[in-house]
């Protein structure tokens, strides 16, 4: 592993030995990859492993692990409500979810004008980030769990925390899904 070592710092073996003696900073993080990782950075200037994931923070990528299976099923869920649901129907009722919560804001009249699907997604995501950040700061009241709980009554879905990460992922590939499953185009309405 030393002369691996040395080969990251252009440094004798030697060098990088006393610098394990004096147990340096550097050395402990670089045992933390094995000598296969260290030489694949090496001959390619990065580790394929770590790219697959350098995006996720470490919340997205624990939510990808504990629910690998689950969360296949809940992103079709999802797709499927959002290709059946009519916009029309969708956004006035979680503008009145955000009024009868006493959340009438710029939120609200923003939705009262939402012209697509993507946007109406983009609004529901930053509601489920609200409510996201309110559980984390434990406020007293949790007026976003409240509008949740209200527009899933409404809808007659069940839009829940785990769904925030799930919800951003579909935003993030929202021209791929749009075009399979034509989000922006849907006519049906919630009761079909």
């Amino acid at each position: 592993m030393l002369k691996t070592y040395s080969k990251l710092f252009q440094n004798t073996i030697r060098t990088i030995s006393n610098w394990k003696l004096g147990n340096r900073p550097i050395i402990a993080l670089l045992e933390q990859f094995s000598k296969e990782e260290l030489e694949e950075f090496l001959e390619n200037g990065k580790i394929y492993k770590y790219e697959l994931v350098k995006n996720l923070d470490a919340k997205e990528l624990e939510y990808i692990i504990k629910n690998k299976n689950s969360s296949s099923v809940r992103l079709q869920e999802l797709i499927k409500f959002f290709s059946i649901s009519d916009l029309k129907i969708l956004a006035p009722i979680l503008a009145e979810s955000l009024r009868t919560n006493n959340l009438d804001t710029g939120t609200v009249k923003y939705l009262d004008d939402i012209e697509s699907m993507q946007e109406f997604i983009v609004t529901l995501r930053n509601i489920l980030n609200d409510r996201s950040y309110e559980v984390e700061q434990d406020f007293g009241e949790h007026v976003f769990e409240l509008v949740l709980r209200d527009f899933n009554e409404k809808v007659g879905f069940d839009f829940s925390e785990d769904d925030e990460l799930t919800v951003n992922h579909i935003l993030n590939r929202y021209r791929v899904y749009n075009t399979l499953y034509n989000f922006e185009n849907s006519t049906k309405t919630l009761s079909s």
